[in-house]
């Protein structure tokens, strides 16, 4: 169910172009792989279970892709001012 949400999002963005809406598909979407790649993790340790499937890729996709997006969300920040002439 989460990923036709994610999908759903992901495909309304392409009508509302704010970047509001931006930050808020990537808060989902980030949040979403971050906790899962903490379940990878918490597998890892507690059960033991050192499959590739949970320690390989998926493991460091689902932790570095939330950071990867929120650095460049910031990176393609624009300079906000309080008032604007």
């Amino acid at each position: 169910m989460r990923h036709l949400t994610i999908g759903i999002l992901g495909l309304s963005r392409f009508w509302q172009r704010s970047r509001d809406y931006l930050v808020a598909s990537i808060v989902a979407y980030a949040s979403w792989l971050l906790v899962d790649g903490l379940a990878h993790v918490y597998s890892l340790v507690v059960q033991s279970n050192d499959a590739p499937s949970n320690v390989g890729t998926l493991l460091f996709t689902d932790l570095l892709m939330p950071i990867l997006m929120v650095i460049l969300l910031w990176l393609t920040r624009e300079e906000r001012t309080r008032l604007k002439p």
